[in-house]
Parts: structure tokens; sequence; C-alpha cells
């Protein structure tokens, strides 16, 4: 499945909490000004649309020659 970054959308809230063999360690927590990288499942995508959590682009960092 699918993986993103997101975090709270309100830093002082729990964004989401969920348990689903999907997600990288089968359970996420987001609250904070954490990211956490989550499986797009539908409450996923149910907690991203009703605008709990924000997906955050992650830059790789690039390693010079």
């Amino acid at each position: 499945m699918e993986t993103i970054n997101v975090k709270s959308a309100d830093e002082t809230r729990v964004g989401i909490w969920e348990v689903n063999e999907d997600h990288p360690d089968g359970e996420i927590f987001v609250s904070g000004d954490v990211v956490v990288e989550v499986a797009k499942t539908s409450a996923i995508s149910r907690a991203l649309a009703r605008g709990l959590i924000v997906e955050v682009e992650i830059e790789a960092e690039i390693e010079a020659e």
C-alpha cells in the first residue's frame, strides 16, 4: 500500500490514531508537529478530507559526490 507523510493539522490535538497492518509498524499515532509515515488507508483519507491531518512533503537529501 502507498505510504505518505503526515502531521496533525492542530499541534495541540491528536490528528488520528489507527491500528492497521498496512501501516509501517502496524499502528500510527499522529499528534503535535511530529511527521509520521502512514499507509494511505481509508481512515487516513477521511482524516485528510476532514482537515484533522495534513500531508507533508519530505525533501530527499542528495549526497555530494
